[in-house]
């Protein structure tokens, strides 16, 4: 709609299968938009009735802490905005609580559990809690002999990291 029009009062009625959208001016009635009527409890979104510096297409939103402890969190992986939304939009409870629990954890467990949680698409508190319990299991280290038995071929691989999503 004409961006001149913001919050002035306009008026829509139904013409056959149209809706026909209209403002009180001076000079009359005059008509300011006009598309086929939508579906029952729908809605019509056209680019053509918006002001041409709005930007089109869904929005990209990603959260924005708005405390410390959110701030951490989203520090902890990329993964973590997008654990955040997902759990978010299923109404997970104790996000907060989640949140907490995971920035008290080593970044590297905390990274490994959300990116888990991501996979299984279960974000509840008991899940989190349960990851990163798994995560913060400690391997034994291999006998010496077992690192010995390693051939000489295998000794450039031992300098690779592995590529992780986590910090």
């Amino acid at each position: 709609m004409d961006p001149s029009l913001r919050g002035s009062s306009v008026y829509v009625r139904e013409d056959n299968d149209e809706v026909v959208i209209v403002t009180v001016t001076g000079s009359g009635v005059t008509e300011v938009a006009r598309h086929k009527r939508g579906e029952p409890y729908g809605y019509v979104i056209s680019d053509k009735h918006k002001d041409p510096s709005h930007p089109s297409g869904p929005l990209v939103r990603h959260p924005i802490p708005t405390n410390e402890t959110e701030g951490k969190f989203l520090g902890i992986t990329t993964e973590a905005g997008t654990w955040l939304e997902r759990a978010a939009s299923l109404g997970t409870k104790k996000i907060p609580d989640t949140m907490g629990l995971m920035v008290k954890a080593s970044s590297q467990s905390a990274c490994a559990a959300i990116v888990e949680s991501l996979a299984l698409g279960d974000f509840s508190y008991t899940t989190m809690k349960a990851l990163l319990a798994k995560a913060q299991q400690v391997t034994p280290a291999p006998a010496a002999r077992e690192v010995e038995s390693l051939g000489s071929s295998t000794l450039p691989y031992a300098k690779l990291k592995a590529v992780s999503a986590c910090r």
